[in-house]
């Protein structure tokens, strides 16, 4: 299982916090402390994505990698996240 939390926004400001798990190809996304996606991404892409922000919107994806570890790539309007 993995933990990831980052910051979206540049004005408005949002805390994300993802955790996932690559067993249960489970992902749960919260932001500001709200869960907005609790998904099984058992799909060809193994992602999700969502919008974020409501003055300000930001396109999150969230895909999980294959392997023995689980691990994640993030994407912010399509730029990869440094976790």
């Amino acid at each position: 299982m993995v933990n990831v939390s980052l910051q979206v926004g540049e004005k408005e400001k949002h805390a994300v916090s993802i955790t996932a798990c690559s067993l249960s190809e489970n992902v749960k996304v919260s932001v500001d402390g709200n869960l907005i996606c609790n998904t099984n991404v058992a799909n060809p892409s193994r992602s999700v994505q969502l919008e974020v922000g409501e003055q300000e919107k930001h396109s999150l994806k969230v895909v999980l990698k294959e392997g023995i570890v689980c691990t994640l790539e993030i994407y912010v309007d399509d730029k990869l996240q440094p976790i």
